[in-house]
């Protein structure tokens, strides 16, 4: 069974796709994943707004929480005495550890504590696939009918080989992505490194290419007018130019820079919601929500507290300068109507 791959950019409806897909399941059963706790509340609500509930039928929960749940308790006494694993641990792996041969299973996946270092689960669930000749994904084949991936360009290393193991299963998959949005990264493996983020869309055509996915492209914006849509696609001047499906005008529209000074009465004025890089910034004692949790969500206006390169990109423009694109993108992108950044 052919997988299936949207690749969309920001507004384009990806959740609203994933959910329409698991709708559509009377006789199976779905499993709705994504890497960050913040994307599983916000699937979470989106399927609540859709149905009043979230169907029995239906599961969601993180990346990793699906790994730990079917891929690693059920099967790590097979190659390992560690015991059962309680949770990930999200550190690196230890220097003195680097060399260990993946033969020492205890030593190279799990600290002492017994949790499984977070660079090496999907590494360790491909393993048990194999040593197992194949029972880890049959057993997902017997559970699920589907796997809905929402945000793939967060999935790295050893996920991408997981991936492939599913997209080769019967389990029928679809997942949604935009590389213009990997502000986050499941792993630091260095495997697969050149797909890490917007990479993705490398892996993603050599998948293409060997006949396990089929990939829809989305370069529209149900959320963003074509002003802020502009903006946002000049970050990535080599990816599909996004047209604007927002009809609605409005007396402020469009991207605006302001002055501090200018601050406190652009607020009482238009009641943006402020966004900051993180809890260090200034932002002149307004409540603000860091870039990286907004994802997913949508509001009628933003106002943006930017780095300093970030500042420097705003008053002369270069995507080729250093800057965190992907975080920028997603801040840029959460507005409706207008983007006021404070210069």
């Amino acid at each position: 069974m052919v997988s299936t791959v949207v690749v969309a950019s920001a507004g384009s409806g990806k959740t609203t796709h994933l959910i329409d897909q698991a709708a559509h399941v009377k006789a199976g059963r779905v499993l709705i994943t994504t890497y960050t706790n913040e994307n599983v509340d916000n699937i979470r609500d989106c399927v609540v707004a859709r149905f009043g509930y979230v169907p029995e039928n239906i599961d969601i929960e993180s990346w990793y929480s699906t790994l730990l749940r079917h891929g690693v308790r059920p099967y790590q006494n097979l190659l390992s005495n560690v015991g059962v694993t309680q949770t990930i641990a999200f550190i690196q792996v230890p220097q003195a550890l680097r060399f260990v041969p993946k033969a020492d299973v205890n030593r190279y996946f799990f600290t002492r504590n017994g949790d499984i270092y977070r660079d090496r689960v999907s590494d360790f669930v491909c393993l048990v696939d194999d040593k197992t000749g194949g029972k880890l994904i049959q057993r997902l084949e017997a559970i699920y009918s589907h796997i809905l991936i929402d945000e793939l360009q967060d999935m790295a290393g050893s996920d991408l080989d997981l991936l492939e193991r599913l997209f080769k299963s019967k389990i029928t998959m679809v997942a949604v992505a935009d590389p213009r949005q990997g502000t986050y990264t499941t792993n630091n493996s260095i495997k697969h490194k050149k797909a890490a983020r917007s990479g993705i869309v490398t892996w993603l055509s050599a998948m293409e290419k060997a006949g396990l996915i089929t990939q829809e492209e989305r370069a529209e914006s149900w959320r963003c007018n074509q002003v802020i849509c502009d903006f946002a696609d000049a970050l990535y001047p080599h990816l599909p130019r996004t047209t604007s499906r927002n009809a609605t005008r409005t007396p402020h529209d469009g991207v605006f820079h302001i002055s501090a000074a200018d601050v406190p009465s652009y607020v009482a004025e238009f009641n943006p919601v402020v966004l900051r890089w993180n809890k260090n910034s200034d932002t002149l004692g307004l409540p603000a929500t860091n870039f990286g949790v907004v994802k997913g969500r949508s509001f009628d206006r933003v106002l943006i507290f930017p780095t300093e390169p970030m500042r420097k990109y705003i008053k002369e423009p270069n995507p080729e300068m250093s800057l965190d694109r992907a975080k920028f993108y997603v801040a840029v992108t959460r507005a409706r109507y207008s983007v006021a950044f404070v210069v």
